[in-house]
């Protein structure tokens, strides 16, 4: 299941951020995300969160900063899950592209990501730190997608 999250989630996300990222989302991001009027947060749960997604909006573009899967829960659907619910509710908001940023030698988000429709468009030199490295601009265009609601 798919839902927003809110601010009783931030810790639980915090925890799921740390052990999948770096540069991690910490709680007071995730409650400045729940804060900001053009944020949403997703999240996956079953018996409790299996995941979640961050997704900021403004006119026509959107942009996901983070998304992440429990390590026990990956490659079972939650992550494609998660961004379905994120599409969906891009293009009811009016969006058209969404962004996002990739480190370069992370080949399974590359991949997750091209299988969902996103292509490669540009790089920023530099972007990670620890170790250094580029980061993939990726883009997805919704512009022929309609929503399966």
């Amino acid at each position: 299941m798919i839902r927003f999250a809110n601010e009783t989630d931030a810790e639980e996300l915090a925890c799921i951020s740390a052990k999948s990222l770096h540069p991690a989302w910490s709680k007071e991001d995730f409650l400045s995300a729940f804060e900001n009027k053009q944020s949403k947060v997703f999240v996956s749960t079953e018996r409790n969160i299996t995941g979640y997604g961050v997704f900021y909006y403004a006119s026509d573009e959107g942009e996901i900063p983070s998304i992440a899967v429990e390590e026990n829960y990956r490659r079972k659907g939650y992550g494609e899950d998660i961004l379905e619910g994120m599409i969906s509710f891009a293009i009811v908001e009016g969006v058209t592209r969404i962004f996002l940023e990739v480190r370069e030698s992370n080949f399974a988000a590359i991949s997750f990501y091209k299988k969902n429709g996103f292509v490669e468009v540009g790089r920023r030199p530099k972007f990670y730190d620890h170790p250094t490295e580029d980061g993939l601009i990726l883009e997805m265009n919704l512009s022929e997608r309609t929503t399966t609601c």
